[in-house]
């Protein structure tokens, strides 16, 4: 089953072969402090339609691109190419849905639930 997702105004558009079964939470100083939940998949699973701006820190291996006019990140792709792995944020997709406290969370897509991974130790 594929999924879609966009932006907050639609300028880009998330075309995914498959639903997410996990989310993954990083605690990278970006990643925490945007609220990003990130569904990974192989580069041929996933389409971008739309323009989209990129921002690189750090080592510089991944490029978070985002939408210029609403300011929404979108995913991120590995600029080393060597997994071909792209991140979605998963809070983008249709039919995400989040019940719970902060502890508590819960996490889905179309009413299938999804797990959470913690992704520690990103900021080195």
């Amino acid at each position: 089953m594929g999924a879609r997702g966009s932006c907050h105004c639609h300028s880009v558009r998330l075309l995914l072969t498959a639903l997410p079964e996990r989310v993954v939470a990083c605690d990278c100083s970006l990643c925490s402090r945007r609220g990003m939940l990130w569904a990974h998949y192989a580069d041929s699973e996933v389409a971008v339609e739309g323009f989209t701006e990129g921002y690189e820190w750090g080592d510089e291996t991944i490029s978070f691109r985002h939408c210029p006019k609403c300011g929404c990140t979108t995913h991120w792709e590995s600029r080393v190419r060597t997994g071909g792995s792209v991140a979605v944020n998963a809070r983008l997709i249709d039919g995400f849905a989040e019940a719970g406290g902060a502890s508590t969370s819960t996490y889905s897509f179309q009413g299938r639930p999804a797990e959470l991974h913690f992704l520690r130790g990103a900021n080195g």
